[in-house]
């Protein structure tokens, strides 16, 4: 970091630090700038958006790996300037799916997405690149926390692979069996 953006956050957390008015992005900023790390909500679980470690990593446990920055490059959506990736619920982690032979979606497995790490986190990726951190402020504002969106129906390209998959090997895709009726006496 240089001399000049170790100036200008001392002087901004000083500010933020000492003033009563503050709006939420304010609040997030100040709070940010004092070291709290900003947070995503995946299917109710906290993860913490950790430059240092270049990692989404879950706040309860360290049993994980959690979802490495460079696995978000193979699943940015360029038109919707996100990150969608398959899930697994029980791990927490991203998991690597091969779509071109997926036939079934698997049980724990679902299709989430959220904004990209530098922008849920622009005070951890200035500092991370080497970027002005009122430069990157203009374009991004801080915030607390992010919820991570489910994907379902027409936005799950999952669910939209595994159709066509089933088409092309000529396979009718498997409908819920339906539950026997109790018989009253």
């Amino acid at each position: 970091m240089t001399h000049e953006n170790r100036q200008y956050e001392k002087e901004l957390r000083d500010r933020l630090n000492n003033s009563t008015e503050l709006d939420d992005n304010e609040i997030a900023l100040r709070d940010r700038l004092n070291g709290r790390l900003t947070t995503l909500d995946i299917d109710g679980h906290t993860f913490y958006i950790d430059f240092p470690g270049e990692t989404i990593r879950p706040k309860d446990s360290f049993s994980t790996a959690g979802i490495p920055f460079h696995c978000l490059n193979y699943s940015f959506n360029d038109e919707l300037l996100r990150c969608e990736l398959p899930y697994d619920r029980k791990t927490r982690e991203m998991v690597p799916l091969n779509l071109s032979i997926i036939t079934k979606i698997p049980e724990d497995i679902i299709l989430i997405a959220f904004p990209p790490p530098e922008r849920m986190d622009p005070i951890g990726f200035a500092r991370a690149k080497g970027h002005s951190i009122e430069e990157v402020l203009r374009y991004m504002p801080q915030q607390a926390h992010f919820t991570a969106l489910m994907l379902k129906g027409e936005n799950n390209y999952l669910e939209m692979r595994v159709k066509q998959n089933l088409r092309d090997k000529n396979i009718s895709p498997l409908k819920p069996k339906n539950k026997p009726r109790k018989i009253s006496r």
